[in-house]
């Protein structure tokens, strides 16, 4: 801040000494003390889809957002990403964009684990009885399991057909998000021997991070793995009550242990001084019955440009300038949400008037 004042006195100095500069008039238009114009100085207007760099997570408040580069469940981004977005973004009335960030979603510590089930022959969904894609097998979990959790296990075994060949296998799959299931490897007995372990299990004083990595250049399904290719490793600690996944990515030469921040996405509105989480949503004009009710204020008029009589004056703009309001006034909108929202409408003399608008899903 001090370096920014201090080239802006310099400017001013500057323009100043120079009798003939048409930028004269524009800087006697400034009020003394712009505080709003030094604080965008560095920002630029939103864009639609924006991916937080890790200089931007230097912006929170919490110092382990700003160290680690995630956000947790003890520091959500609802909370603190609006104020690192507040630095990067200008916050123009009804601005909107979507922020992929880093959240710390744990994957290792399993918590449920379903029953192993045999695939039956009429959900194959083919004349072959068999799987040939991991698509089809994961379409079949999502539907057997739709309330499936980040790290829930569950094992399979079904027929399986490669290279011309199908044999009936038995293979463990993570569930990465509700929909989404990823194969895994679940280590045997004698796996864990060969990592110098005494028992069928990790003892609870070695760490799995420091074998698992080296052990998989060893396994004939990761021999051809590339550069970026993820392995998901199932093992046991000894007392745990249930198993653990580690998550792995090939680097040019080795196998890293991806910790577990993972992407998410929110959407934020602005109101024209700030940024705040909201709901990817629309609103369209409804016959249903309201859950809420708000009147329009003098302050919310102004929020979209017709400040200066406190009303509206032009038809087809109504639900776009309401919805912006409402968005920026309610962070808890959920789709379905119906509003009967007041406002004062001019039309030759002031007329009051009600809307109901229902929240949609944005497409």
């Amino acid at each position: 801040m001090k370096n920014i004042l201090k080239l802006l006195a310099i400017g001013f100095f500057a323009f100043g000494v120079s009798a003939c500069d048409p930028m004269d008039d524009i800087y006697d238009d400034l009020p003394n003390d712009d505080s709003t114009t030094i604080d965008n100085l560095n920002k630029v207007p939103a864009v639609a889809n924006y991916t937080l760099a890790d200089v931007d997570y230097e912006y929170s408040s919490n110092d382990s957002i700003a160290n680690n580069k995630y956000f947790f469940e003890e520091a959500p981004a609802i909370d603190y990403l609006p104020e690192i977005i507040n630095e990067v973004f200008l916050a123009d009335v009804g601005a909107e964009t979507r922020v992929t960030y880093n959240y710390l979603y744990p994957l290792d510590t399993v918590t449920k684990e379903y029953p192993h089930y045999e695939v039956d022959s009429s959900e194959y969904g083919n004349d072959y009885y068999n799987f040939s894609s991991h698509g089809n097998l994961y379409n079949l979990l999502s539907s057997k399991h739709p309330n499936a959790k980040r790290a829930d296990l569950a094992e399979l075994t079904y027929a399986w057909r490669s290279s011309g060949t199908t044999d009936t296998v038995t293979y463990t799959f993570a569930c990465l998000e509700p929909d989404e299931w990823t194969i895994t490897y679940k280590l045997s007995s004698e796996e864990y021997y060969s990592m110098e372990q005494s028992y069928p299990n990790f003892s609870n004083t070695d760490d799995p991070k420091r074998y698992v990595p080296v052990f998989i250049e060893t396994l004939s399904e990761y021999q051809y793995a590339q550069p970026g290719d993820r392995a998901y490793i199932v093992y046991v600690v000894y007392g745990d009550e249930f198993p653990h996944i580690l998550q792995l990515e090939k680097e040019q030469y080795q196998w890293k242990v991806i910790e577990s921040a993972y992407p998410k996405t929110a959407s934020l509105t602005a109101n024209g001084e700030t940024w705040s989480v909201a709901p990817p949503i629309d609103f369209v004009t409804t016959t249903q019955t309201n859950d809420r009710e708000y009147t329009l204020t003098s302050a919310d008029y102004e929020m979209v440009g017709n400040g200066q009589y406190g009303n509206f004056d032009n038809e087809s703009t109504v639900i776009e300038k309401i919805s912006t309001i409402l968005k920026a006034n309610f962070e808890d909108i959920e789709v379905g949400q119906v509003f009967l929202v007041h406002y004062k409408f001019y039309s030759g003399a002031v007329e009051d008037r009600s809307i109901n608008l229902e929240a949609i899903a944005k497409e």
